[in-house]
């Protein structure tokens, strides 16, 4: 759906330095992400996050390309409060595919293939390589094409939205911290206001807008 949305954009403004660089400057952002959310991961959990990961994309990507919808912590706060009739329409052939194909498979093969893993402090260090060597070049893809970029994001800064999985698990926190998050406290003011005497002088304001 992202690249979807992102080559209309680009095709309808003609802008072909997005076009054609937008695959490579977002594999690396992707790659920068996936190194800084997995840095402390190993073994067991470094797998079971990756299957946190994959699930999430698959179930997104459905929902997306569904119903040409964005999951935002509105989406994320309907899902849980689905109560099991409305969850029970959602279950379709294409849904059972995308779990599947999507989800199931790649799970099994992260499974079945074993992963030869370094000691936990050079994966760290190799985690960490990754991450410089991104930053590195998203700076200098910035450098040469921050002009392109720039304004086009800025004109289409929906596109964030798009992304999948890293938008769904960023408002999926969002939703988290709201539903923790300490009420805010409404603190009184002027406590020892009173109506002056024989009242208050109550005024009438219209508002109205010239037409030409």
């Amino acid at each position: 759906m992202f690249f979807k949305k992102l080559y209309e954009f680009a095709l309808l403004e003609n802008n072909t330095v997005v076009t054609l660089s937008a695959p490579f400057v977002l594999f690396l952002l992707f790659v920068l992400l996936l190194n800084i959310l997995l840095l402390p991961a190993y073994k067991r959990s470094l797998k079971a996050m990756l299957f946190i990961l994959i699930a999430i994309s698959a179930l997104s990507g459905y929902f997306m390309n569904t119903f040409s919808t964005v999951i935002d912590k509105v989406m994320i706060a309907s899902m849980f409060q689905t109560d099991s009739a409305e969850a029970s329409d959602l279950f379709t052939p294409k849904l059972l595919f995308y779990i599947v194909v999507f989800s199931l498979v790649p799970i099994f093969l992260l499974l079945k293939y074993k992963i030869e893993y370094k000691t936990y402090k050079m994966e760290i260090l190799s985690k960490s390589a990754v991450i410089v060597s991104s930053l590195l070049l998203i700076g200098l893809s910035y450098m040469l094409l921050g002009k392109h970029y720039s304004a086009f994001f800025r004109n289409h800064g929906e596109l964030r939205y798009y992304l999948n999985p890293s938008y769904p698990v960023y408002s999926f926190s969002k939703y988290i911290t709201k539903q923790f998050a300490k009420p805010q406290e409404i603190i009184p003011m002027a406590r020892d206001a009173k109506i002056a005497e024989g009242g208050v002088k109550k005024r009438l304001f219209v508002f109205g807008r010239k037409l030409l």
